[in-house]
């Protein structure tokens, strides 16, 4: 029997994300605001400004966009994928895993995070999730990685059966 789980984590926007949010819509107001100037003072400029207008908001609306942000994790027969979603649109494929693979696995402490001599931390999930764990694998085409993210109790089952029993019985007790 097919396993299947799917989850999706929507991230939360800090302050940097906020900040540039604002800083986008004041640049977009503020250009539009100098084209309309512009058209008002060359009158034949006006149809080429309006449309140079409506390209800056479009624009600011795009790069705002761009801020919303969700990762979806899918497990199907042992494998993990992560995906990234940008605006409920865009998917891009991050990382993939066989979970038999998996040389370590255990909750994760973002005020204490775990450093890997050699090995590069991917994260995909909130800072300070609750449900955040990390997984130590020798990735094909990543090499020694550090995965960071979230899966929610359904998908901890759904995982607990490919992850050998002496890598993962602890983390999977509870």
């Amino acid at each position: 029997m097919d396993t299947f789980f799917e989850q999706i984590v929507a991230m939360r926007k800090g302050a940097k994300e906020i900040a540039l949010i604002i800083l986008i819509l004041i640049a977009a107001l503020i250009v539009g605001a100098l084209l309309m100037l512009l058209s008002i003072v060359n009158i034949s400029f006006a149809s080429i400004c309006f449309l140079a207008i409506a390209g800056v908001f479009f624009g600011a609306y795009k790069l705002v966009a761009l801020q919303n942000v969700e990762f979806e994790y899918i497990l199907t027969n042992g494998e993990i994928d992560i995906d990234k979603i940008t605006n409920r649109s865009a998917r891009k494929r991050k990382i993939t895993f066989r979970l038999k693979d998996v040389l370590r696995i255990e909750k994760y402490d973002f005020s204490n995070p775990v450093v890997i001599q050699g090995a590069k931390t991917e994260v995909y999930c909130n800072k300070g999730d609750e449900n955040a764990c990390f997984v130590l694998l020798e990735h094909k085409s990543h090499g020694k990685t550090v995965v960071v993210f979230a899966p929610n109790e359904r998908m901890r089952q759904g995982m607990s059966g490919f992850i050998p029993r002496i890598i993962g019985g602890d983390f999977f007790k509870k």
